[in-house]
């Protein structure tokens, strides 16, 4: 607002120019006529095209820029400023298309301003239609209703009628144009860019530019116009006067302290140029047409310079310049009182230099050219039917077809000279505006038929191919094919109607019930060859039925009305006449005489060729042959250099011309029947011919095939089809112009000029729209056209039509493409089949132009056609069968049409009538005629009626009044035209879709699911995720806060939609922030079911890097959140997200939480690529060997990801994806495109699918920020897919979708195992995640083992609501466990944000394994001692050792009693100490005390043995190197080493492979991705020296491997494992290598390429390298593909030893080799690797300044046993890695602590303890006061010969200090009971034998005994009431 107030003050102020005085100039630019001089009238005019080379929206947004830039938008944005600068200033503007929709864009305040500057003259708006339409293909309707479409608009919003036509670039200009839309119109003159060069030339010497036209020979001078013609185009005088600002036009520089300073040149230029021009002129008034196309994308740049123009030359004298526009000037001219010469005729051909006759386009784009006609004539039959029902306000209506057809009348759309892909969007537009008033045509018809409105559909748009879904029904138990016929004429017709049916037992009724004559055809197989495959094109399917017949009846219909037929199932003895339907006849006879009526072909029975036209009735016999021919379109190449022209979309030069023969005979095979004969011809492999002769017609219907026109000769070919006489024609022809007059036309003359004739062929031709004729003194021969074709009469007595063409060069008229038209069905190509129709006449001379006017109008208007399948009878008894809406008695002249009958906005109706003769034109019709308007509208009272100009925006005698009447030369006199008189008023937006969500039985059905998947953490931090902070960050401007706002209207806008949910922390934290109101509301919409909770954990957890006990907690904590807010519990695991899946998930996070059905998206690209093909994609899932069946679960993997289907289906607001454009109102309609693309999706997907469900994830990463873009695109395709009817598409859920699955009663497939590793393709293993990030897997496990007893702490002690609880640490655990958090794939700080959050729990001597503790390093000199205490959170007795820094060595460890306990000190050697401060002060930011005592033993022995009990460790006393692992208990003993390697990370620098698309692939190591570059191992410099530290307890082996690795291995006594303790890093960059570090433990065991990894740290799955179960693996990654997940441990074994390693946190870890393991402990890379973190893993540890890379400390642990007894030490010492002793200190007196505290303690009675097998997982009193219990069974069947077995726990020895009152089994999440789960378990049926022994489980708990059974593997979970 205020730039528009505040613009021209600025602007004003700018046009003062410093010159070299320093003075300001202000230019003058006063607009005034000077008489006597000479004056030049700048008329500054953008020439924007309504499409051309981009659609009409991106050349009005501005966008596709890379083929033209060009933004109509910006030209008018600019406009308005620059006029407001200078108020002399003008500017004129056509194209309503684009001014309209801009206008639509406005403030009021800005069109209010518009408003001032078109009232004061300023901005004109000329033309006024919205296009500027063609002037050779259009029909007159067409032209009549888009320019009555803009004038309206004009009249409405300005009240001004536009005074002028502006035709300046059509390829040629037409009479009608001239008289209908100028003088009909009210314009007072016409001006026009193009015109035949030799014609220009003339005019140029005759000073005949401008003219009087007078098109109408009938109406003579009272519809004559002005017209110019430009002495060149429509662009400025010379190349010296383009303004943009990339123009190279020298600028008007009148600064003299400037070099280039021009004023005179420029004015010299200026006055020579308007000299040259006058010259040529007459008056002295010239026009300079002051732009071209797009220009004035800055306005001031233009206006500029004109400002200096005017103001520079009028200082000059010589002539006078001045700001005009086409009606000043015209103004002008009228006023000279001139006499101008008189023009007839047309403009046609045009040619703007030798050889290029633009004639070409007449034709080009044959199909879009008939698709324009098609719609033109059901745009004028539904706005009838809309008037008749009553224009709906709300509803559907016909203005998007209007604005569809107003646009594809511009001079680059129907001419078919435009791209490709606009041309497909021209289609487009139509096909959305057909479909929107095929809903008006329905409803009206409903309407009229009955009142409640039932019934009819208006269908088959395809019919021309044969093609009707409507009409191909089996009419079997009691229904009947209704058919309503609808006829948009004036008068009574009658007519044959063709549809196809699938069975020949048929009759045909009408509503009285009386049979009607009808006819059965056969459906030939080249009929069905041409619909199958054009249906395929444009629909996307394939037909479903195939119909076998054509049924023919003849229907009688009212005029304007309708009537309705029934056609009904007879029985086959029924058939009467009709036995002899078809007869198919290969004559060899002399002749075939076809035509059951008055007209007779006849036919060579020699060559099969058409030979004779007879008309019993008129007496006309004529010999006629009917042939093809085809010119060689010519490339352009000639000895000629300088002639470089080719054939093009616009240009017709044939190079020869070529008969099309046929290959061999051309058979003949002739259908008879009573009502027609149809004579079918196959001329050769793409052309096929039907011709058709009626009984009681008299003209022949020939429908031609063509296509594809072969161009394998590298020839393009232009086809015709000639119809050859043996008249006597003269030269002489006539054709149409517009389909309204006929123009003779004489072959190589005009009437205006001598003709240089150089394209005899091109030159001569001319645009059909209606039709062309010939006659000679005896008969005329008329072929009426369905659509516009180009065609003459090169030979006398022939005529030709050119009715294809296809073209491999451009004409270089702009459009830069070949006119090569392709159709593409999937991936097969083809160039564009035609079928079209032409129909043949002769008559008697004088008698041919009844059939022509009247059939011809029977072409453009063809009966409208709907059906409905019901009960015929019935139907007839409760339905209006007939109507007309004229008096029944009445109907229009037969020379008079009706063409518009349109109910406008405002109430009022728009009438128009049309004569339809030319005068002289025929001896009884061309005539004046009245029509009787109180019968035309018999059932309405006309109030009033006003006469209008042709496009209705101004009375007609005001428009008489204004009109100009120009002086002629020559006589005036002519005989008066007959007009008819004054009329004797006495005597006279919102679709609502259908969403409704059900399941159809036998049809595909796609369930929909609309999702978002929303990180809790990944590229941003949590809490940026959930508030859209830090939006900066990859683009990712995500804001779940924002997707679950906008989430929730959304569902209530539509009760059938549907969301599902899944990330709980981040709904609860939405949730607290909501008010009781929008949480009852929430509340609902889960309990109806539309917003469903899935997965329901607090995030989608990992399944790599995460432990079994937190993936329990973290979805228990959203299960109960969920079951206390919503009482529901989640049925469905949606892990979609997770890089591989585990066999826990499966049974454990899947079947034993109650889910029925878990989904994913990442599994291996091989073993999707073969359940593709299998249809295994969806299987059982029996994740547990030990549970079995009893914990299976139905689990599918997507086809793709989690996202929608294809890139066509994504709609967050900024997504690429093509919306349903099904508003018609709109140029990019694409409903049935849309349509299309989503059934071919899904059948795609149904062909590697079982049944017939489908789902589409229709969501993705943050999506649904605003849900409605989503929800909008999907009700439209669930409402127009199921309309279309070929797939069912509806909202659902992952539950319903299991629901459907289950219902099918289906065998699938079983899965074992697990689906690791993921690789996404060839060299891309997510592998490397396994250990990426390794501090922060620690500090997860290590905050996880904490949680677990203080939970148990907790419960012992009591909760406290107001106190310090475990709820913080349990959030932050919960979100460690997300797949980007623990897995290590986020960013830095979003890993930081991680740890932060779990530090926030726990305090207390975090640093204890790199020996910092305060509470420890103590000075114990002064009487105090050090307490502590250890809890040991495991329920069996344990003894560990404790290892704790303390300040001196002398101090000594007494238990509670005072007993001395065996204790030992080991010095703190330096390179501990280092890595002690460094990570002191990396993390806490303090600095730690050194206090270091300490004794070492080195040996340079041989052998160096270490450890002081059962296990020995030897090492070399050479290198230092472990050489050998004994054990005198078990006796093994076994060669042993252990070493450090590395593996480059590749950088993906070198292309490794090519996609399918073609495109290199570069894969590099990264986050997710393992992709070594060759293996190296890390060797010390110098010998590896041995520090040995003994002792009683235990032996500490030291090694310092190299400067950033270090290890101490300790051996204890009462333990029979090597602890390995590792120090890595920082890894050494410097070589601008990444390097991940492995250590290697090696052995000569047999291994067999087999071992062993855990899952979770819970079942072990066996591992055999480069194998995989479910597929045969191509090895492509020989290490990283063979690498998997592990929490627990690693083993391998042979036939007598078992080597098992421990871990303390996730890493990756195989055997590469056999007889070796190894385990990933540290990565550092420098290259990303491409999937989405965007940034290296190369974590680094900065203090104050000082940044390095990370240095990690570790564990492992290595024990190696007799074949089959490692189970034992892997399941119990793996519980106290996860749960190690927790420390608690205090500084006192150690007596009086003793004396006063309770210094021992057990929650179990103290004579008991669990069974060795058995693990308490959770111990955690609820805020209920209830108590959350779970045991876990930690064995597998058949792991350990005495502990995989049944055991019991005693619930009242466990809890022997409180007394059980009530105790329920729970599902594992403890959101419902067991019991109640397991009965809704569904149990799935599976492939192959069911038969397996049943599982073990544990039994009901007897509430008296209260023991508890665990079967192996099982978890029970219980809540406990005390």
């Amino acid at each position: 607002m205020a730039v528009v107030a505040y613009f021209p003050v600025v602007l004003v102020f700018s046009v003062f120019l410093y010159a070299a005085e320093a003075k300001y100039i202000q230019y003058n630019t006063t607009s005034v006529l000077v008489p006597g001089k000479l004056n030049v009238h700048l008329v500054p005019h953008t020439h924007d095209d309504v499409g051309w080379l981009k659609t009409v929206d991106q050349y009005y947004v501005g966008s596709n820029n890379s083929i033209q830039g060009a933004c109509v938008q910006n030209v008018l944005d600019s406009l308005i400023p620059a006029l407001l600068a200078d108020k002399n200033r003008k500017f004129v503007y056509v194209e309503q298309a684009f001014f309209q929709r801009w206008w639509r864009d406005q403030s009021e305040e800005v069109q209010d301003t518009v408003k001032e500057l078109v009232s004061s003259g300023q901005l004109e708006l000329i033309n006024g239609g919205m296009c500027m339409h063609d002037e050779a293909a259009p029909h007159y309707i067409d032209m009549i209703d888009q320019t009555t479409l803009g004038h309206r608009f004009i009249k409405q919003e300005f009240n001004v009628t536009p005074r002028i036509g502006w035709q300046i670039d059509p390829f040629g200009h037409s009479a009608v144009q001239a008289y209908l839309l100028g003088a009909e119109v009210g314009f007072d003159s016409l001006f026009f860019g193009r015109i035949d060069y030799q014609d220009r030339a003339k005019r140029k010497v005759d000073k005949s530019l401008e003219v009087v036209w007078r098109g109408s020979k009938s109406l003579g001078s009272s519809a004559q116009i002005f017209a110019g013609a430009f002495p060149a185009n429509y662009e400025p005088p010379s190349d010296n006067f383009y303004f943009e600002v990339n123009d190279a036009s020298p600028i008007v520089q009148d600064d003299m302290d400037l070099f280039d300073y021009n004023v005179p040149d420029r004015v010299n230029d200026f006055v020579s140029a308007a000299m040259l021009q006058a010259n040529i002129t007459r008056t002295n008034h010239i026009m300079w047409t002051m732009g071209t196309d797009f220009k004035y994308q800055y306005a001031h740049t233009w206006f500029r310079q004109m400002d200096k123009f005017i103001n520079y030359v009028n200082q000059d004298g010589r002539v006078n310049a001045l700001y005009s526009t086409p009606s000043i000037y015209t103004d002008a001219k009228y006023a000279a009182d001139e006499s101008w010469p008189i023009k007839s005729g047309d403009f046609f051909p045009y040619a703007d230099n030798i050889n290029a006759y633009w004639t070409g386009y007449f034709t080009s784009r044959p199909a879009l050219k008939g698709y324009v006609r098609v719609m033109g004539g059901y745009y004028l039959a539904a706005r009838q039917l809309e008037f008749f029902k009553g224009r709906s306000k709300s509803g559907p209506n016909t203005e998007y077809l209007a604005d569809a057809l107003a646009i594809a009348q511009h001079h680059d759309a129907v001419s078919g000279t435009s791209k490709q892909h606009v041309a497909d969007d021209y289609a487009k537009r139509l096909s959305i505006g057909y479909v929107e008033t095929e809903k008006v045509v329905a409803e009206s018809l409903a309407c009229m038929t009955e009142p409640s409105q039932a019934g009819c559909k208006s269908v088959c748009p395809l019919l021309n191919i044969s093609y009707c879904p409507s009409s191909e029904v089996h009419l079997s138990k009691g229904k009947d094919l209704v058919i309503v016929v609808y006829n948009s004429l004036g008068w009574k017709r009658k007519d044959v109607i063709k549809i196809p049916v699938v069975s020949e037992h048929v009759t045909v009724k009408d509503s009285a019930g009386k049979e009607i004559e009808s006819q059965i055809l056969p459906l030939l197989n080249e009929s069905l060859s041409i619909r199958n495959n054009l249906v395929k094109a444009y629909l996307g399917i394939s037909p479903s039925v195939t119909p076998s017949y054509w049924l023919a009846f003849s229907a009688t219909v009212p005029p304007l009305g309708f009537s309705t037929y029934i056609v009904s199932s007879a029985k086959q003895t029924a058939t009467t006449e009709r036995l002899t339907l078809h007869k198919t006849e290969l004559s060899q006879n002399n002749e075939i005489k076809v035509g059951p009526g008055n007209l007779k072909l006849i036919y060579s029975g020699n060559d099969g060729k058409l030979i004779e036209y007879t008309n019993s009735r008129s007496s006309v016999k004529e010999l006629v042959d009917q042939s093809f021919s085809y010119y060689p379109g010519d490339d352009g190449t000639h000895a000629n250099k300088t002639d470089l022209q080719a054939s093009g979309a616009y240009i017709f030069r044939p190079n020869g011309t070529y008969p099309i023969n046929s290959e061999g005979e051309v058979p003949l095979t002739v259908l008879r029947g009573p009502l027609l004969d149809e004579v079918h011809q196959k001329i050769n492999s793409w052309i096929y011919q039907v011709t058709r002769v009626y009984k009681e017609k008299e003209h022949a219907e020939i429908e031609f095939t063509v296509g594809p026109i072969p161009i394998d000769d590298g020839i393009g070919k232009e086809i015709v089809t000639k119809i050859t006489t043996s008249m006597k024609t003269n030269k002489q022809f006539y054709t149409d112009s517009n389909g309204r007059d006929f123009i003779e036309r004489i072959r190589d003359y005009r009437k205006d000029w001598t003709l240089e004739v150089n394209q005899p062929v091109a030159g001569n031709y001319y645009p059909i729209n209606l039709g062309i004729y010939a006659n000679d003194n005896n008969t005329e021969m008329s072929v009426l056209v369905d659509r516009s074709v180009g065609g003459s009469s090169i030979v006398d007595g022939q005529l030709e039509l050119m009715i294809h063409r296809r073209l491999l060069y451009d004409d270089a008229r702009g459009v830069g493409e070949a006119l090569n038209e392709t159709v593409c069905i999937q991936d097969d190509c083809k160039g564009l089949t035609v079928t079209g129709k032409y129909y043949l006449r002769l008559d008697p001379i004088g008698e041919g132009a009844k059939w022509r006017r009247s059939f011809g109008q029977e072409i453009y208007s063809p009966f409208l056609l709907a059906f409905t399948e019901q009960d015929g009878h019935r139907w007839t008894k409760s339905h209006v069968t007939t109507f007309s809406g004229m008096d029944p008695s009445y109907s229009l002249p037969d020379n008079v049409a009706i063409i518009t009958i349109q109910e406008l906005e405002d109430g009022k109706v728009l009438f128009r009538l049309a004569h339809l003769y030319e005068i002289e034109e025929d001896k009884d019709l061309s005539v004046m005629a009245s029509v009787e308007l109180k019968k035309v509208f018999a059932n309405k009272k006309i109030k009033q009626i006003t006469e209008m100009s042709l496009s209705a925006n101004q009375g007609r005698a005001e428009m008489e009044k204004k009109r100009l009447v120009w002086k002629v030369e020559g006589s005036s006199e002519e005989p008066k035209a007959l007009r008819g008189g004054p009329v004797d008023p006495t005597k006279l937006v919102f679709i609502a879709y259908n969403t409704t969500s059900q399941i159809v039985p036998g049809k595909l059905n796609v369930h929909l699911v609309p999702h978002t998947h929303d990180d809790v953490g990944w590229v941003k931090t949590v809490d940026q995720y959930y508030t859209g902070a830090n939006n900066s960050l990859l683009g990712s401007p995500a804001s779940v806060r924002n997707v679950l706002d906008s989430l929730v209207p959304a569902l209530l806008a539509d009760k059938n939609r549907k969301f599902i949910y899944a990330e709980q922390a981040f709904f609860q934290l939405w949730w607290r922030e909501q008010s009781e109101a929008i949480q009852d509301t929430v509340k609902q919409l889960v309990s109806s079911g539309q917003l469903e909770f899935i997965n329901g954990g607090m995030c989608m957890h990992d399944e790599a890097a995460t432990h079994y006990i937190d993936m329990i907690d973290q979805t228990t904590l959203g299960h109960r959140f969920i079951k206390q807010e919503f009482n529901v519990t989640p049925r469905v695991g949606w892990q979609i997200d997770t890089f591989g899946h585990s066999s826990v998930q499966a049974y454990l996070l899947g079947a034993e939480v109650g889910f029925d059905s878990l989904f994913f998206g990442r599994i291996d690209y091989q073993d999707k690529a073969k359940r593709k093909d299998d249809k295994s994609l969806e299987v059982v899932w029996r994740g547990s060997k030990s549970l079995g069946s009893s914990a299976q679960i139905f689990a599918g993997a997507f086809p793709g990801l989690y996202v929608p289907p294809s890139d066509n289906f994504y709609f967050e607001t900024d997504d690429p994806a093509p919306l349903v454009q099904d508003d018609m109102n709109l140029g990019d309609y694409n409903m049935p495109e849309r349509v299309n693309d989503f059934v071919s999706e899904a059948i795609s997907q149904a062909n590697i699918t079982r049944t017939n469900h489908i789902m589409w994830t229709m969501g993705k990463d943050f999506a649904y920020q605003y849900a409605n873009s989503w929800f909008r695109q999907m009700d439209k395709f669930i409402h127009h897919v199921n309309q279309d009817g070929r797939v069912n598409a509806l909202y659902s859920t992952p539950s319903m979708y299991t629901n459907a699955k289950y219902a099918t009663n289906e065998s699938w497939p079983i899965k074992s195992d697990d689906f690791f590793p993921y690789a996404s393709d060839v060299n891309a293993y997510w592998t490397g995640y396994f250990t990426s990030r390794p501090a922060l897997k620690r500090y997860v496990r290590m905050m996880s083992s904490y949680y677990l007893a203080a939970r148990q702490l907790e419960f012992f002690k009591g909760i406290r609501k107001s106190g310090p609880n475990t709820d913080s640490l349990a959030d932050a655990l919960a979100v460690a466990q997300h797949h980007d958090a623990v897995s290590g794939t986020s960013r830095q700080h979003v890993a930081d944000d991680y740890t932060k959050r779990l530090y926030i729990g726990y305090k207390e001597c975090p640093l204890l394994n790199i020996s910092y503790c305060p509470p420890s390093e103590v000075d114990l000199t002064k009487g105090k001692d050090l307490v502590i205490v250890v809890y040991n959170p495991l329920g069996w007795k344990r003894k560990d050792v404790i290892r704790i820094p303390v300040v001196n060595e002398n101090v000594t460890v007494k238990d509670s009693t005072g007993k001395k306990v065996e204790s030992q000190i080991l010095p703190l050697l330096n390179a501990s100490v280092s890595i002690r401060d460094y990570h002191v002060k990396a993390y806490l930011a303090t600095t730690s005390k050194r206090h270091t005592v300490y004794k070492t033993e080195t040996s340079q022995n041989e052998t160096i043995k270490v450890g002081p009990g059962n296990l020995k460790l030897i090492y070399s006393g050479n290198d230092g190197e472990l050489i050998q692992y004994t054990n005198s208990r078990s006796l093994v003993k076994e060669s042993v080493k252990q070493s450090f390697s590395y593996y480059p990370g590749d950088d993906g620098s070198v292309v490794d492979s090519y996609g399918e698309d073609g495109n290199p692939r570069f894969q590099a190591s990264g986050a997710y991705i393992f992709r070594p570059n060759g293996t190296y191992p890390i060797k010390s410099k110098e010998q590896v020296s041995l520090t040995v530290l003994r002792g009683p307890l235990l032996d500490e082996v030291h090694q310092r491997i190299n400067s950033w690795i270090y290890q101490v291995t300790r051996v204890y006594k009462e333990k029979e494992h090597a602890e390995i303790e590792f120090t890595i890093g920082p890894i050494p960059a410097d070589d601008v290598i990444g390097k991940e570090i492995v250590t290697k433990i090696t052995t000569s065991m047999r291994t067999n390429k087999q071992f062993y990894t855990d899952s979770n740290g819970r079942d072990f799955i066996q591992r055999i390298r480069d194998y995989r179960k479910d597929w045969n693996l191509e090895v492509n990654q020989p290490v990283a593909g063979n690498y998997h997940p592990i929490n627990l441990g690693i083993y391998m074994k042979d036939n007598n030893t078992e080597l098992s390693v421990l871990v303390d946190r996730s890493v990756g870890g195989s055997s590469i080799v056999d007889g070796q393991l190894e385990l990933m402990l540290h990565r550092r890379l420098l290259a990303d690797d491409d999937k989405g973190i965007a940034e290296q893993l190369n974590e680094t540890v900065c203090i104050q300044d000082d940044c390095k890379g990370l240095t990690i400390t570790g564990k492992y642990h290595m024990r190696i046993d007799p074949l089959g007894e490692g189970a034992k030490w892997r399941r119990s010492f793996g519980q106290e890695i996860y749960s190690p002793f927790l420390l608690a200190f205090t500084e006192k007196d150690g007596d009086n602590w003793t004396s006063s505290h309770v210094t021992t303690f057990s929650g179990m009675d103290p004579s008991y303890a669990l069974p060795d097998n058995i693990a308490l997982l959770t111990l955690q009193e609820l805020e209920d006061g209830k108590v959350l219990l779970r045991l876990a069974h930690l064995y597998e069947i058949e792991e350990d010969k005495d502990l995989s077995v049944m055991a019991s726990v005693e619930l009242k020895k466990v809890f022997a200090n409180k007394k059980i009152k009530h105790i329920t089994e729970m599902s594992l999440t403890a959101n419902q009971d067991r019991r109640e789960m397991e009965r809704k378990r569904l149990v799935w049926n599976v492939e192959g034998s069911n038969k397996e022994p049943k599982a073990l489980r544990g039994g009901a708990v007897d509430p008296t005994k209260l023991v508890v059974d665990l079967a192996p593997m099982e978890i029970r979970t219980f809540i406990v009431n005390f």
